[in-house]
C-alpha cells in the first residue's frame, strides 16, 4: 500500500499552523466534526433490554463478585444503582459509579430503568528524529510554532518529571491507582494510597513505578508529544510541541498475579483500570474549568476490539464532557493488526482514533484500522524519552501523542 495516509491529516494539522488553511477553519466545532466521525452504532454486548455485559453473568455464577462500571442517565440515578453493591469508585461530576457486585446486584441493576450501561472495570497494559520531520513539525518550530499557551494531559503510568527532556514543563501531576486485594491491585502511587495529586504525585521516575516494566511508557509518549533536546546531548531534536505544558497522570496499579499478568515470568506488572482512566478524565475536565489551557488529553492504552462504536463505553460521559468543553481525547487504535476493528476506548464516537504509519508512508503492520480510525501518525522506531535516557518504541501509543503535540501547535496559531 503506497498511500500517503498520514499526510492529509497530521501533516495538514501542520499545514494549518504554517498559514495555509484560515484561521476560521480551526474551532471547537471543527474539533467535533473530526472526532465524531465513527459509527454511532452500540457496541459490546449490553442491549437496551439488558444494560448488563452478559460475561459479567459467568463471573458471578459461582457466588464470586466482580468490579463493574455503572453508567446512568443522569447523576439523580446515582444512589439507586449504587445499592445493588459496594461502592469502590465515586466521581464528583460523572453519572458513573464503580462498584463491586455478585450475582444478585447484577439483576437489581438490570431492573433499574435508570441503568444505561453495565461493565467490567478491566485493567488493560498501556498499549522522534525522523518523525517530527515527517509530519512537518519543524517547519512549524522554526515559524515559532511550538504550542506554547497550550496544556496537554497525557495519561498514563505518570512521567518522568525531571527528566531533561521534559524538565520545567510538568506543571500538573495527579494519581489514580486504584488498590484492590481480590484483583492483586497494589498502589503506584508515591505515597501509597489510591490517589495522590500535587508535586511528585505522577512521577514515575520514583516510588514503585520506577522498578516495573512498562512504566517509562507515559514518558516515551510526553516526550513524542512535547519533548525539548534545545542544549541536550544525544537527545531528539523536540517532540511536536516543545513549549507546550504537560499535566502528568499515572492511571496504573500493580498487578501480583498471572490472571491479569498473563505469566508467572511477567508477574509483576503494571494494569490500568477503567474506573481510574474516569477519574483522570474527570480531573482533566476539572483543571480545565478552573482555567488551566487543556488542549487535548492522551490515552494511549486500551483492550478488546470493535468494529462499531461503543457508545455504551463506560469512558463515552467524561469523553463528552471533555470534547464539549473544547478538549480532545487522543487515543490510540491499537496493537493488533485488525484491518476493521479498533480497542476500547478507542471507539468512543467522540475520540481522536489514531493509527500508526511507516518511514515509508504505509500502515504499520501491526496497527488497527477501519470505519473507527480517524487519523494516522507515524508509530514506528520512534525514539522518545525513557526513565533513564532515549529509547525507541514501536505502537499507536507512539502515534497518538503526535497529534495530542499538533492540536497544542493549531491552537497557539489559531486561539
Amino acid at each position: 500500500m503506497n498511500r500517503r495516509i498520514w499526510t492529509t491529516v497530521v501533516t495538514t494539522v501542520m499545514t494549518m499552523a504554517l498559514g495555509a488553511i484560515p484561521a476560521h477553519a480551526v474551532t471547537t466545532a471543527s474539533i467535533t466534526a473530526v472526532a465524531g466521525t465513527a459509527q454511532d452504532d452500540p457496541a459490546g454486548t449490553a442491549t437496551a433490554d439488558d444494560p448488563i455485559d452478559p460475561p459479567l453473568y459467568d463471573e458471578t455464577a459461582d457466588g464470586d463478585t466482580v468490579r463493574v462500571n455503572v453508567v446512568t442517565e443522569n447523576r439523580d440515578d446515582l444512589s439507586s444503582a449504587a445499592s445493588a453493591g459496594e461502592t469502590v469508585q465515586s466521581f464528583s461530576t460523572l453519572p458513573i459509579v464503580t462498584l463491586r457486585v455478585d450475582r444478585a446486584g447484577l439483576d437489581e441493576l438490570a431492573a433499574q430503568d435508570g441503568v444505561i450501561s453495565v461493565s467490567e472495570d478491566v485493567p488493560v497494559p498501556p498499549t522522534l528524529d525522523e518523525t517530527v520531520p515527517l509530519i512537518g513539525a519543524d517547519n512549524a518550530i522554526k515559524a515559532g510554532k511550538t504550542g506554547k499557551g497550550s496544556t496537554i494531559a497525557v495519561i498514563d503510568t505518570g512521567v518522568a518529571t525531571n527528566h531533561p527532556f521534559l524538565k520545567n514543563r510538568v506543571v500538573t501531576e495527579a494519581c489514580f491507582s486504584p488498590i484492590d486485594t481480590a484483583y492483586g491491585a497494589t498502589s503506584l502511587c508515591p505515597n501509597g494510597t489510591a490517589t495522590q495529586e500535587g508535586t511528585g504525585a505522577a512521577n514515575s521516575a520514583n516510588g514503585p513505578c520506577a522498578t516495573l516494566e512498562g512504566c517509562d511508557h507515559g514518558t516515551h509518549v510526553a516526550g513524542i508529544a512535547a519533548g525539548n533536546g534545545t542544549g541536550l546531548s544525544q537527545a531528539p531534536a523536540t517532540g511536536v510541541a516543545p513549549d507546550a505544558n504537560i499535566i502528568a497522570m499515572q492511571v496504573f496499579s500493580k498487578f501480583n498475579t498471572e490472571k491479569y499478568c498473563g505469566t508467572a515470568a511477567a508477574t509483576p506488572c503494571v494494569r490500568s483500570f477503567t474506573s481510574a482512566q474516569i477519574q483522570a478524565l474527570e480531573k482533566v475536565w476539572e483543571l480545565q474549568q478552573a482555567g488551566t489551557p487543556v488542549i487535548a488529553a492522551n490515552l494511549s492504552l486500551g483492550s478488546a476490539s470493535y468494529t462499531t462504536a461503543c457508545t455504551k463505553d463506560a469512558r463515552k460521559p467524561a469523553i463528552d464532557k471533555l470534547l464539549t468543553a473544547g478538549v480532545a481525547t487522543v487515543v490510540a487504535a491499537g496493537n493488533n493488526g485488525l484491518q476493521t476493528a479498533v480497542n476500547a476506548p478507542a471507539c468512543v464516537p467522540a475520540a481522536l482514533t489514531v493509527g500508526s504509519t511507516t518511514d515509508d508512508d504505509e500502515a504499520s503492520s501491526f496497527s488497527n484500522r477501519g470505519p473507527l480510525l480517524d487519523l494516522y501518525a507515524p508509530g514506528t522506531g520512534i525514539i522518545s524519552s525513557v526513565l533513564n535516557g532515549y529509547d525507541s518504541k514501536s505502537g499507536t501509543s507512539m502515534a497518538a501523542p503526535h497529534v495530542t503535540g499538533a492540536l497544542a501547535v493549531l491552537k497557539q496559531t489559531y486561539p
